[in-house]
């Protein structure tokens, strides 16, 4: 499962706000954990790249990245 954060310039209070944002295909930068490597570490996406590249699942952090939801990539929501 990616784990993504969002932009640097944003920020969201709850869960509510990262779904809303998430399936309005804003963008998020991966955040892969310390010790772990993906060639998608640090690179911004939004929902249409995840889906385009088959990841079904994600992580998300928010609320200064003290909290998390996991969201299912669904092509029609």
């Amino acid at each position: 499962m990616m784990m993504i954060i969002p932009v640097q310039w944003r920020d969201y209070k709850s869960k509510k706000e990262v779904i809303e944002s998430f399936f309005k295909d804003e963008d998020f930068r991966v955040c892969c954990p310390i010790g772990k490597y993906s060639k998608w570490d640090t690179m911004a996406c939004n929902k249409s790249d995840l889906v385009i590249n088959g990841i079904n699942w994600v992580k998300v952090r928010f609320n200064k990245l003290q909290d998390i939801v996991i969201i299912k990539v669904e092509e029609n929501l």
